[in-house]
């Protein structure tokens, strides 16, 4: 009888702490949970939230990691009932893209940051516009001008898309004048980080030395093609107005390359020899030119030495040479 009455008492009990159980499930605002409540509350208040709480969010199987850390735990639990928040992204962002690329934020985004420039890159990438040079530091806006509404999927790939204004207003050269292509990957590269930098070959005339930093309207006036490789086509002013010598009053050939380099004016290497027959040796290869042609006297000149040093032979005392 007494063994019978102690199993009852034990029955009634584990009913009354099953039923109380029951109770506490249902009256907490979390529904049921795992966790105890003194894991997040403290004896003095259900408000009042132990600091720092113990509660680890990765047990939930969504770690906070990046910005999640620092946003206020309602902002995604807005209900009490955390058990019922999802954990995919569009749950709690709005898709500003408007179905574009779906609905998986993640295969652009990371939580550090809605910004993720090697996500960005990737993507660019897989969509055959890789983002190098100068377009791996610009602005997303500098391209997608509609970033309000994020209308990334129709931005134009070709260079003219984005550049025809750059086209239009360039004058050194005159893109437009030259009737130049509008690929602008003809002449730059995108992984150069200047307008300036090309690869456009100077195929009529290599430009070098000085030539290279000349303005191209230096030579190219009012139009582009058939501009003539002459020098004397550029450079009659400065023919004509040498007097040391005088190059028109001898008549010197027009050909600048004969005495002149690209690099400078001074410094010629005339071939004395092949134009005139008399060799430049010794001292007479670093004399000034007017130190024989005095006065602009370019012919008729003695080839003899005595003809020249007349007076060097005549003042010579020692030995008295007359």
């Amino acid at each position: 009888m007494k063994r019978h009455f102690t199993t009852c008492l034990m029955i009634v009990t584990l009913f009354f702490i099953r039923g109380f159980a029951q109770q506490q499930d249902s009256q907490s605002p979390h529904g049921k949970l795992k966790w105890d409540c003194q894991t997040c509350h403290t004896s003095v208040s259900w408000k009042k939230l132990k600091d720092p709480s113990e509660f680890k969010h990765e047990e939930t199987g969504f770690p906070l990691t990046g910005v999640h850390q620092m946003v206020d735990c309602r902002t995604c639990h807005e209900s009490l009932k955390f058990t019922e928040v999802r954990t995919n992204c569009s749950s709690c962002h709005t898709d500003i893209h408007q179905g574009q690329f779906g609905i998986d934020c993640q295969s652009c985004h990371t939580p550090d940051s809605w910004k993720n420039q090697r996500e960005i890159f990737t993507l660019h990438s897989e969509r055959n516009f890789p983002l190098v040079g100068v377009h791996a530091i610009a602005d997303c806006e500098a391209c997608h001008v509609n970033q309000q509404i994020n209308e990334f999927g129709g931005t134009p790939i070709d260079c003219n898309g984005c550049h025809v204004n750059d086209f239009m207003l360039t004058d050194n050269p005159n893109h437009t004048k030259a009737a130049f292509s509008t690929d602008c990957q003809t002449c730059h590269q995108p992984l150069q980080t200047t307008w300036h930098k090309t690869t456009f070959v100077h195929t009529e005339m290599a430009l070098e030395g000085a030539h290279r930093q000349l303005d191209c309207n230096s030579c190219h006036v009012n139009f582009f093609s058939g501009t003539t490789s002459d020098c004397y086509s550029c450079h009659s002013t400065e023919y004509q107005q040498t007097i040391a010598p005088a190059h028109s009053t001898f008549g010197f050939p027009t050909d600048c390359n004969i005495c002149h380099n690209q690099n400078q004016w001074q410094g010629t290497q005339f071939d004395h020899v092949q134009f005139t027959g008399f060799e430049l040796r010794g001292a007479h290869a670093f004399i000034l030119c007017s130190e024989c042609h005095a006065n602009n006297q370019w012919a008729g000149l003695p080839r003899d030495c005595f003809g020249c040093h007349e007076n060097d032979y005549s003042n010579v005392p020692d030995p008295n040479h007359v």
